[in-house]
């Protein structure tokens, strides 16, 4: 899969106010040549997807050279990296006291250590408040210079303990953020447990004594990632009370800070929809009220940047999508579909590559469930040709899956069985103890061969498939295949010879098992620090 052009990348995650800042930036910064670096940035800004003939033919015919294209456009990524550190510069807290700190360093090393100190007395309330230990370990860096020149003996004592006390705060930070990268990993690699294998591997780390001992840390920042730990746990292993309970002690720390919710806010929506996808699984009058609080989120915010109203549009609409999908409420889906669409098609470029997966998938789910599997395909060939298998890793399983069922109701056999192999090494190589997904890989497999056989043959042959899979569906472990595609439902429809829909509402006295497993708040998603 390419990856567009960086300088194309930073344009397009712009709004439109520090597109305007940044105009006026560039006509103060690039005397005489400022035309040629805004037509460039404009052509760039014009493009809807990146495309370097197009771009090239947009700047000759403004009359600019193409010659030396490469190293403008690295002059303009540059530049624009400047104009927003000065828009931004003051928005954020952590910005506010990291120039601070540079000022400080100015004044100390022209020799004026009183204004030094001053400015660092005043910054020193402002750290401590928001807890940010990184930060403080600088400040008494410079602080000890100060004192260092004076030959202030005491003074660096006193520093140098306060010092050490930061710097072991900080050390417990480090020490619950490896904790979480080793749970985040085992989380993007597998999604749910499945295997005693996995689970063992997942309790060994959550034996860690600073986990074990059920206590908080004491440090604000320590805190969030002790809460993030314990909610992706129980997500893994399925107990989803436990992990509302923990993404609520999550959210209750995020808003007893001074400054989080305005200036952390995709953060705190990361687990807002945690909470969202949990009441999926609830009465539809409790998710909507859920989902409303969702949607309102950016009006709490002073100024909502746009990358908070986009997260809030994409997450809900594709948790939206996938609960009545799952729920076989397809008139429901149908009703929500344009602006699904239009979701998609608004924010794709800025999407994480996780994001636009899950999207593809929920189309192709779609299109299968309203029987018309056709339409299905170009999304389930996009997200299985373009992306690579480490973007949402057991999505690519029932991606697969999903793939063997359009070729099966489009009647393309010779392709069932060639896909059927592709996914069973797939299969093999990445998650060999899937037993659910292995039977139905066999079964499509074994479907491609079966062109001549009569109906009452084939009907009879899926019934002892469908006996084996209830078999398999005992085991919990197995049972979380159901999460993001219901196998079960689909092969009772072509038993019965009936609709994916009909199946859905013959079964609608059941309820689902688990929550649908496809929320756009990926654990790939790089701009979110939740899980």
């Amino acid at each position: 899969m390419k990856r567009p052009d960086k300088l194309f990348e930073l344009v397009k995650s712009m709004s439109m106010s520090e597109k305007r800042y940044f105009k006026l930036f560039a006509g103060r910064h690039t005397i005489g040549e400022k035309n040629n670096y805004l037509i460039l940035f404009d052509a760039v800004d014009q493009l809807s997807e990146y495309d370097p003939h197009d771009l090239q033919e947009s700047v000759e015919q403004a009359g600019i050279s193409s010659k030396h294209l490469a190293s403008d456009k690295n002059y303009l990524y540059k530049l624009i990296l400047k104009g927003l550190s000065a828009y931004h510069a003051g928005k954020k807290t952590s910005l506010q006291i990291k120039e601070e700190l540079h000022q400080a360093e100015i004044l100390l090393d022209r020799g004026l250590y009183d204004h030094c100190e001053n400015l660092l007395k005043k910054t020193r309330p402002r750290i401590e408040k928001l807890e940010l230990h990184g930060l403080m370990v600088e400040l008494d860096r410079l602080e000890r210079k100060v004192f260092g020149y004076r030959r202030d003996s005491a003074a660096i004592r006193a520093n140098l303990s306060h010092a050490q006390n930061e710097t072991r705060l900080l050390g417990q930070t480090l020490s619950f953020l490896a904790l979480y990268q080793s749970v985040a990993e085992i989380r993007r690699s597998i999604s749910k447990v499945r295997t005693e294998k996995e689970l063992a591997q997942l309790e060994d780390i959550m034996q860690h004594p600073s986990l074990a001992c059920h206590r908080p840390p004491e440090g604000f920042h320590a805190c969030l990632y002790y809460w993030r730990i314990w909610a992706m746990y129980h997500h893994i292993v399925s107990h989803a009370g436990n992990e509302a309970a923990a993404n609520r002690a999550l959210l209750k720390v995020m808003e007893g800070h001074p400054t989080y919710r305005q200036e952390n806010p995709q953060e705190m929506l990361a687990v807002l929809s945690r909470l969202l996808l949990l009441h999926a699984q609830e009465s539809d009058h409790s998710f909507q009220a859920t989902l409303k609080a969702f949607r309102e989120f950016p009006g709490k915010l002073k100024n909502a940047p746009p990358q908070v109203v986009q997260q809030v549009e994409t997450d809900s609409g594709a948790i939206e999508m996938a609960r009545l999908l799952y729920r076989g409420e397809l008139s429901r889906a149908k009703a929500i579909f344009p602006e699904f669409q239009r979701v998609f098609e608004q924010y794709r470029p800025a999407m994480p590559h996780s994001q636009v997966v899950t999207y593809l998938y929920l189309h192709a789910y779609y299109y299968i469930a309203l029987g018309d599997p056709r339409s299905g395909l170009p999304p389930i060939n996009e997200l299985l040709n373009d992306f690579p298998n480490t973007v949402r890793p057991v999505m690519q399983i029932y991606s697969r899956l999903l793939n063997l069922v359009i070729h099966y109701e489009l009647k393309n056999y010779s392709v069932l069985v060639y896909a059927a192999d592709s996914a069973m090494r797939f299969l093999s190589k990445k998650y060999p103890g899937y037993r659910v997904e292995k039977l139905l890989f066999r079964m499509f497999k074994r479907l491609g061969k079966m062109e001549g056989w009569s109906p009452r043959e084939t009907e009879e042959w899926l019934q002892k498939v469908l006996a084996e899979l209830d078999q398999l569906l005992i085991d919990p472990f197995e049972r979380k295949s159901l999460e993001y595609f219901d196998s079960r439902t689909w092969l009772i429809a072509q038993v019965e010879s009936k609709s994916f829909a009909e199946a859905h509402r013959a079964q609608a006295d059941s309820p689902p098992p688990h929550a649908v497993e496809v929320s756009s708040n990926s654990e790939d998603d790089p701009r979110q620090a939740g899980y």
